[in-house]
């Protein structure tokens, strides 16, 4: 049985794509716990019209902080094992299944638009995750799989970090568990990001912040928008 965690902030035209892939899991001993950090537009209804088709919950937060967001999640977390999920992704049918056998760790991250230099980018961001999993993990936040346990061990997501704070979270876990990069499944991800900020800044920002990290095990001060 898994936890299914998902921040949320205006993500009306994205996050019933991801409900309805949970609607359609093989593996259904699942719960949804969507934490909305007061949106201004239709989330919460979107989340809603789901309640009939999904053992779901949608809490309120008075902070817009992804951190805050699924701390408060795992705070109303019924199971032991932990699904983050960012609210614009897409997942395939047995993804929960697949997930329920990780105990910490993360999956393949693609685009599921964007041109031939997006998937290109997202592939190189792969590569060196999977490199580098076994001596200094990694993993972007639209996908990691914990535990109750292993979270209060590290005390959650460090929520003074504005930037980089999935690195961070799965930094920190990596010192009490194991960390597994499933490279057989993935999730395919939105690249708005890219599309609002511009493609080249947004890659550069994100590569900037990696090597920063990998190199002197600092995080950039940065404000992402969330």
């Amino acid at each position: 049985m898994i936890s299914v965690v998902i921040p949320t902030l205006n993500e009306e035209k994205y996050v019933g794509k991801l409900l309805s892939c949970l609607c359609s899991q093989t593996f259904r001993h699942f719960e949804v716990i969507v934490v909305d950090g007061n949106s201004d537009d239709g989330t919460a209804r979107v989340v809603k019209s789901f309640s009939k088709k999904l053992t779901i919950k949608l809490v309120n937060s008075t902070k817009r902080n992804v951190s805050v967001q699924r701390n408060i999640g795992v705070s109303q977390a019924r199971f032991n094992q932990l699904l983050f999920l960012d609210a614009d992704v897409i997942i395939g049918k047995d993804f929960i299944k697949n997930m329920n056998n990780i105990s910490f760790g993360t999956v393949k991250i693609l685009p599921y638009n964007g041109k031939w230099y997006d998937k290109a980018f997202f592939m190189t961001i792969n590569i060196l995750f999977y490199l580098l999993h076994r001596i200094k993990p990694y993993a972007i936040g639209s996908c990691i799989v914990s535990n109750k346990k292993l979270h209060k061990s590290v005390r959650g997501f460090d929520e003074k970090i504005t930037f980089c704070e999935d690195f961070d979270y799965v930094r920190r876990s990596s010192k009490y568990s194991g960390f597994v990069f499933d490279n057989k499944n993935r999730v395919f991800v939105s690249i708005r990001r890219f599309e609002e900020k511009g493609t080249k800044n947004t890659m550069r920002l994100w590569m900037k912040s990696f090597f920063y990290n990998l190199f002197t095990n600092k995080y950039l001060e940065v404000d992402y928008g969330w």
